[in-house]
């Protein structure tokens, strides 16, 4: 039977809801790399100065007196924001501004998990509220997997510049770090407290 019991206590509300916003704010952020004027050191930079306010949530997090029901959460929302400072910074690293329309794709649906994440969690979730959030970053995350079969494919097929699909790739790649990060946060949104009990 389904739990209306709070999965995030409300003294930790706070918290969650900064961390939340946070990664809301650096997933709009890397959402920039997709627009024809962006600059991928500035998003990194900015992204940078967001993984240090994450690092902070999560230590104040894990230094609460129920840190055990709390940690999962709290790391998963900071592995995202880290893993969108990585992105970025391959981005910068290889130059890569003009991005294949699979790439595109995935990032606009890493904004969406983004703006998903920052809406969901600015109040405490029952556990019915937690599956809608959790079946939603799924589809998202079916969407990215088939955005990356095609660009596997196209990769496959299409190896003209070499250079730009290697600077593509580790993008790639990292982009899937990302998806994957924002599972583990709906995953972990699942995971009661079992000091609640």
């Amino acid at each position: 039977m389904a739990s209306s019991q709070p999965l995030i206590r409300e003294d930790s509300h706070d918290c969650f809801r900064s961390a939340a916003g946070t990664v809301g704010q650096a997933a709009a952020i890397f959402g920039m790399l997709h627009r024809n004027s962006a600059e991928p050191a500035a998003v990194h930079a900015r992204l940078a100065v967001l993984t240090d306010r994450s690092d902070e949530f999560v230590c104040e997090l894990l230094g609460a007196p129920e840190a055990a029901g709390r940690c999962a959460l709290g790391r998963a929302l900071h592995s995202v924001v880290a893993h969108l400072r990585t992105a970025a910074e391959r981005a910068s690293l290889h130059h890569t501004t003009a991005l294949v329309d699979e790439l595109t794709e995935v990032i606009a649906i890493v904004e969406e998990c983004g703006q998903h994440t920052a809406r969901s969690l600015t109040a405490p979730l029952n556990f019915l509220e937690a599956q809608r959030y959790r079946a939603e970053i799924q589809r998202l995350a079916d969407d990215a997997d088939d955005a990356f079969r095609r660009l596997f494919a196209r990769w496959y097929f299409d190896t003209e510049d070499l250079m730009a699909v290697a600077g593509m790739r580790e993008l790639g790649d990292e982009l899937e770090n990302v998806v994957q990060a924002f599972e583990s946060v709906a995953d972990a949104v699942l995971v009661r407290d079992r000091r609640l009990g």
